[in-house]
Order: C-alpha cells, then sequence, then structure tokens
C-alpha cells in the first residue's frame, strides 16, 4: 500500500514479531487507582507524559474497567494532535497496546476515528501541515501489527467520518460562496481537507486488502471500487466518496476484473443501487474518463457494457452515449445472447426512436446488405 512505503520495514517487521509473541487481544482488568500517566494523556501535557512512560513504565500496562489501555487515553481527545514520540513510546514499553481492546471492541485506531468524528461534529479546522502528522501517526500505528490493530468495527466508523466530512465539506462550500471576504488561509484550509480525505482512502483501501475484513461469504475482492460501489448502500456513505474513490485509485481498478467478472463499469451498469439515471451517467463518464477504452473490456458473458446498458433498458442519453464515444467500435459488435447489432437491440428493448436513430446512424454497415436501399 502506498502509505506504508513511508515506513521502515524493518521496524514494522521487528513490532509485528514481538506482538506475535505472546500477544493477545484480550485485556485483564489491572486492579488500583488509574495511573498519572492516563491524566497526563488526557490533558495532552505530552512532555510529561514521556517523562512518565520512561520513569514508570508499569503505567503502560494497567486496563481500566472498561478495556481502556495508555493507548486509548493517548487518542481520546480530538483536540490536539498525538505526536508520534508518544505512539512509539508507549508501544516500545508495551507492544501488547496495539492488540488491545476495550470492551466494546475498539482498538486504538479505532479511538481514533471516533476522536476524528468528534474533530468533524465541533467544527475543528485542520491545519495543512497537522493533518500530514496525524496520517504519520496512524499509518505507524497500523504497520506495527495489521491483523490486530483494524477491528470488526474499523469499516463502521471509517464510513462515519467519511459522512461526517462530507457534510462538513457542503457546510464550508456553502460558507465559502456566502462569505467571499474569507481569508485566503481558511480557503486554504477547507481545500486541503481533500487531501485529508485521500489519505483516508488509502486507509479505507488497506482495511478491505485486510484477511480481516472480508465479507461474510468471505471471498477476497481485488477491486476496490467495486467493492464501495456494493456496499455504498449499506454504509449509507454519499456517492461523493465513489468519485474520491474514482479520482485516488480508479486507473488501475477500472481496468481490473473482480471474481465475478465485473469491472467498475459493468458494475454500474448491472447495479440497482443509484438513484436516479443522472447519477450512474455521472459515474460511468468519470470511470471512462480515468480509463479510457474500459468500455471495450466485455463481461464475463461476452457482452459489452453497450449490450449490457441497452438491455438494462439506458437510452441515449441516460447511459449509451458516453459508452458509445468511449468504444464505438463495440457498435459493429452483436450481442452474444441475442445476436443482434445495437440499433436492433435498441429497437427490441424499445429504447426509444432516437436511441435507435442515433446508433443505427453512427454504424449504418450494421444493415444487412440486402435490405439497404437502393442508390
Amino acid at each position: 500500500m502506498a502509505f506504508l512505503h513511508n515506513l521502515s520495514d524493518m521496524d514494522a517487521i521487528d513490532r509485528e514479531d514481538s506482538l506475535l509473541n505472546g500477544t493477545s487481544s484480550c485485556s485483564v482488568v489491572s486492579s488500583g487507582r488509574q495511573p498519572y500517566l492516563f491524566t497526563l494523556l488526557y490533558k495532552a501535557l505530552w512532555p510529561e507524559a514521556l517523562e512518565r512512560v520512561r520513569t514508570h513504565p508499569s503505567d503502560c500496562h494497567w486496563v481500566g474497567s472498561d478495556g481502556e489501555t495508555a493507548l486509548h487515553a493517548a487518542f481520546s481527545g480530538c483536540t490536539c494532535h498525538v505526536p508520534l514520540p508518544i505512539l512509539e513510546a508507549l508501544v516500545k514499553s508495551n507492544p501488547q497496546l496495539v492488540a488491545m481492546k476495550m470492551k466494546d471492541g475498539c482498538t486504538a485506531l479505532d479511538s481514533i476515528l471516533l476522536s476524528w468524528c468528534d474533530m468533524i461534529r465541533s467544527g475543528q479546522l485542520v491545519p495543512p501541515h497537522e493533518y500530514r502528522l496525524r496520517f504519520q501517526v496512524i499509518y505507524k500505528l497500523v504497520s506495527f501489527c495489521p491483523g490486530e490493530v483494524i477491528s470488526e468495527k474499523t469499516l463502521e466508523y471509517l464510513f462515519h467520518f467519511i459522512r461526517l466530512w462530507v457534510d462538513f465539506r457542503d457546510t464550508s462550500d456553502s460558507m465559502l460562496r456566502n462569505h467571499h471576504h474569507l481569508s485566503t488561509n481558511f480557503r486554504h484550509t477547507i481545500g486541503n481537507r481533500i487531501s485529508f480525505i485521500f489519505a483516508l482512502m488509502d486507509l479505507v483501501l488497506y482495511v478491505y486488502q485486510n484477511k480481516r475484513m472480508r465479507p461474510m461469504d468471505d471471498r477476497p475482492y481485488f477491486n476496490f471500487v467495486n467493492r464501495l460501489l456494493e456496499i455504498r448502500v449499506k454504509h449509507n456513505f454519499p456517492t461523493f466518496v465513489l468519485y474520491l474513490a474514482l479520482a485516488r485509485f480508479g486507473s488501475n481498478c477500472c481496468q481490473e476484473y473482480d471474481t465475478n467478472g465485473k469491472t467498475p463499469l459493468i458494475h454500474s451498469i448491472l447495479s440497482d443501487q443509484f438513484a436516479n439515471d443522472s447519477e450512474l451517467v455521472t459515474i460511468i463518464k468519470r470511470i471512462l474518463q480515468q480509463a479510457p477504452g474500459v468500455a471495450s473490456l466485455p463481461y464475463i458473458d461476452g457482452r459489452y457494457p453497450l449490450h449490457l446498458a441497452i438491455e438494462r433498458g439506458k437510452r441515449w442519453r441516460t447511459g449509451i452515449e458516453p459508452l458509445v464515444f468511449d468504444s464505438p467500435q463495440i457498435l459493429c459488435e452483436k450481442d452474444s445472447r441475442s445476436n443482434l447489432y445495437p440499433f436492433m437491440q435498441a429497437s427490441a428493448e424499445q429504447a426509444g426512436l432516437d436511441t435507435v436513430y442515433t446508433l443505427l446512424l453512427l454504424n449504418p454497415l450494421a444493415i444487412p446488405s440486402s435490405q439497404r436501399p437502393l442508390k
């Protein structure tokens, strides 16, 4: 994955080995009062917390009645960025912290995502330099032991954060439209949230690639965009997220088939999850923009996206047009199921006179020679 390239591979392997040797995600509740280290972490007193870890490493082994650890405590607040040395010091003192979960199943990564949700709700703006630092910390955390730090709830929290972010973005855009006097710095901060969400999409991709996050039927998913298309309704995340995913990963994913023999374009055409034809047309255009020529990649049964779209009742203005102009050579291909050229298939499917006429006009040679008018 892209963000792991910036990490030390040997360091990640050493950390993972230390976790695999005797680490358990089950937390044993500690007795006695909560250590002073937790107070320092709650208050974001980072220099004092680092010194406390050095002088009282046993504080890092304390577990609350709800399963809270020092690592959870460090990321419990949303207002302050947790420095990387804090994370490294805590994990060095107790490598098992990475795998420990609270009683509600939350890992430290989940605590970070919930904290980010609070950050968005509070309207806090992340300065351009700070979002990079925040992701540097989260990537480091994930590198320690991905199979343990990613829980069954991580995906839910990721999409919840994205939904909140999109709502905030819409509000911010409205503010910019209505207040042209806003400072350049504010505009720059809003713009950099796009980079923030792109980095988050990297994390979403990594979660899906992790074997613990496969769907219930345990089918592997190699095409991330297809997976987003598949679960977008279930997780109720906006179509805007699909646009981001296409911009981030489209050049590769759009040309790849999943285990069902579908490219993202084919998946979109066969899907019933779009609110209206306009939304589908937008997705089709964005896919074709990212991967020109992908409309010439057939479905597993040999049928092309154009044939599938016609069969699904699409017309020239509701999905046919971008497919034709992306791969016009498909106009000369018969549908393997009906054995009809596209214009014939459109006529049989009652796609409308304008659609049939336009398809025929673009490929008049599809008319059998015996039926062509004499010159």
